[in-house]
């Protein structure tokens, strides 16, 4: 009320919403994804404040990408890599060769020390240390950084 939008106004909204996610989110849509979350947002703001209204929904969607990117919230439901595949990937002793490579693990943000630190290498590029990329695929099967897919294990 505060913001000058109307009852009828917000009710016309939120009904158009609630039927858009039930359009999107249906089994017999196109873009439905069952069994996973959908995240909606709605913004009343009326015309006066419109610019204010677009800093403040990119501020939101900027900050919602961050979080999503850190895997703060999980909208999805998660999957073990293989473990087949995670006893396959590339290990070795890390060794300082040039500037270029990962020179900390993205996951404990520990250093590897060279000649000491033990990392996997992933199909993507991605180094890691191998104790925290096994306990990463316990419970995702991507790479922490680019989100690169590794097979996933059975779900029976």
């Amino acid at each position: 009320m505060e913001s000058g939008i109307s009852n009828d106004d917000i009710y016309e909204a939120i009904t158009d919403l609630i039927f858009y996610v039930d359009e999107v989110t249906s089994s017999a849509s196109y873009y439905s994804s069952p069994g996973y979350d959908l995240l909606v947002s709605l913004l009343l703001i009326p015309d006066s404040h419109i610019e204010e209204a677009i800093q403040l929904e990119e501020a939101i969607q900027i900050e919602e990408a961050v979080r999503v990117s850190f895997h703060e919230t999980n909208n999805f439901p998660l999957r073990p890599a293989s473990k087949l595949m995670v006893k396959s990937l590339t290990r070795k002793i890390y060794e300082k060769v040039n500037s270029t490579g990962e020179t900390t693990c993205a996951i404990c943000l520990k250093e590897f020390i060279n000649g000491e630190s033990r990392v996997v290498n992933l199909p993507c590029g991605h180094d890691f240390d191998d104790e925290c990329l096994l306990t990463w695929f316990k419970t995702n099967h991507t790479c922490p950084l680019c989100c690169f897919k590794l097979p996933c294990e059975d779900q029976n």
